[in-house]
């Protein structure tokens, strides 16, 4: 069941329902902010199969500029969502739902460093079980040694993800610019949107 206190740390198992669970509000957020949900991305530690996960869905939405998320902040709110602002992250639109909290929003620039390393982290955890294997361990040893402190907990995490991240980009950057000469993508598209885009295309 989704729903964490604002600043708890409690980890739960992963839930096979999270996927169906997400599309549902994917689709709900399409409709209520007019944007395409392609455009609309599972993100975090609920996206990554059999990941342990704080309870609450972590959602991505990529816009064209900083500055048109502005234009979203109304319909966020009439979809039941708090607007916070960059909330510490510069450049970024966050807003959450829920009491307790069930749902996070984190809008970013398309191309924004952000945005990229996000996606990264996530399709590389999804291709590489035995690296997700011990960043749940890692996980499991920062909840039991901060589980009111979810800032610590985060802090805990960041050099493990970039670690991560700047594997990611190196193994993709060939890829991409490989996928972008078959396929004549511009090269502003993203293409590594799909947690299994390595794998299908």
């Amino acid at each position: 069941m989704l729903g964490l206190e604002w600043g708890r740390v409690k980890l739960v198992l992963y839930d096979a329902d999270w996927p169906r669970q997400f599309a549902q509000e994917a689709d709900r957020l399409s409709k209520a902010l007019k944007i395409n949900i392609h455009d609309i991305q599972h993100v975090g530690s609920t996206a990554i199969p059999h990941m342990i996960a704080k309870p609450v869905l972590d959602i991505a939405i990529i816009l064209p500029t900083f500055e048109s998320g502005f234009k979203l902040i109304e319909p966020l709110r009439q979809a039941g969502y708090t607007y916070m602002g960059e909330n510490g992250i510069p450049n970024r639109h966050f807003a959450y739902r829920g009491d307790p909290v069930t749902h996070h929003v984190q809008m970013f620039e398309h191309g924004s460093e952000e945005w990229q390393n996000m996606i990264c982290f996530r399709n590389y955890m999804i291709q590489n079980p035995e690296l997700a294997a011990q960043y749940a361990q890692l996980k499991m040893a920062l909840g039991q040694k901060f589980p009111n402190d979810r800032g610590l907990y985060r802090i805990g995490k960041v050099p493990f993800i970039k670690r991560m991240v700047a594997l990611a980009v190196e193994e993709y950057r060939g890829y991409a610019e490989e996928v972008r000469s078959k396929l004549s993508w511009p090269r502003q598209m993203p293409i590594l949107a799909s947690p299994y885009a390595k794998i299908a295309v």
